[in-house]
């Protein structure tokens, strides 16, 4: 059995969801509207979309920062896991006759 990874693209996933995360904590202006030109029934559609997507965004931007830091740990446990294997070979192969 092989597996192959990219602790390059791993890393850089983990590094992409924490920057999409910065870039979508930043965002969190509401749109600008006069009740009196959309109508009541539509600002508080609005309103209400405001309300849901503000709480919906702080959860995604948490779930993209625990997915982002699970990537950097897969990364960091691979490399890790790599360098014991190589050492366990080299010790071996030192070792036989």
């Amino acid at each position: 059995m092989t597996i192959e990874y990219s602790l390059e693209l791993i890393r850089r996933l983990g590094s992409d969801l924490h920057t999409v995360a910065d870039v979508m904590e930043g965002r969190n202006a509401a749109a600008q509207y006069d009740s009196a030109d959309v109508g009541r029934q539509v600002a508080d559609a609005l309103d209400h979309f405001t309300d849901n997507w503000d709480d919906k965004r702080e959860l995604l931007t948490k779930s993209m920062r625990n997915v982002g830091d699970m990537a950097q740990v897969t990364a960091d446990s691979f490399e890790e896991f790599d360098q014991e294997m190589a050492r366990s070979v080299r010790t071996i192969l030192e070792e036989s006759p």
